[in-house]
């Protein structure tokens, strides 16, 4: 378990969209937005995915949160990412959300966040097609694999 702790900022101080990602080594030049995406985050903590939300907003994108396997099936024909956490409640796990969401929508582009980073896990997600995001995940990566993904579905259609 780990603890996001985010400053509040007055209104008249929140920096712009383009701001915030000039602030994260000048994304809003190197990567813009080709196509808004639709991003579904899936983490049983409501900090997280609220934090997440946060910063695939500011990056141009959609984005809707659940916090379990169920919530997240009822969300995921409209995805076109996933970003989803490991270690949910009730024994479930991101993987498993994985392979039932591409089940539904085999287009889905998907990553799973996680604070495990071992070999055998990072093999079995590079045979599954899967992003990795170690936590604390860096939030110019995830810009980076959004971007990536909006241009690689802009070059399909």
């Amino acid at each position: 378990r780990f603890t996001v702790l985010l400053p509040a900022v007055p209104d008249d101080q929140m920096p712009s969209a383009s701001a915030f990602l000039g602030q994260l080594a000048g994304l809003d030049e190197l990567l813009p937005v080709a196509r808004s995406l639709h991003v579904l985050v899936v983490d049983n903590e409501p900090d997280i995915v609220a934090a997440t939300i946060a910063l695939v907003e500011s990056l141009g994108h959609s984005a809707k949160g659940a916090a379990d396997i169920a919530a997240a099936l009822d969300q995921i024909g409209n995805a076109d990412v996933l970003l989803a956490d490991y270690h949910l409640d009730r024994g479930e796990d991101g993987l498993r959300l994985i392979d039932l969401a591409r089940t539904r929508n085999p287009a889905l582009a998907v990553a799973l966040v996680t604070a495990e980073n071992g070999a055998a896990l990072r093999n079995r997600l590079r045979l599954g097609r899967i992003a990795l995001f170690v936590k604390p995940a860096d939030p110019a990566a995830i810009g980076a694999f959004l971007a990536e993904v909006s241009h690689r579905q802009i070059k399909s259609e």
